[in-house]
């Protein structure tokens, strides 16, 4: 996990910056479609529908 960002933005954020740090560090392995964690599952936790 990369952290960024001030201590309240929280933990998407740094999902965020850690799956761009992933895309620069292995260009090509991460493309768009390609994701390191599923964001419709992240939206769902934090509306607290799972």
């Amino acid at each position: 996990m990369y952290p960024a960002g001030g201590t309240y933005q929280g933990l998407i954020i740094d999902l965020s910056k850690t799956e761009r740090a992933t895309g620069q560090l292995f260009p090509g392995e991460f493309d768009e479609g390609k994701r390191l964690y599923d964001r419709q599952r992240i939206a769902d936790i934090g509306n607290g529908d799972l």
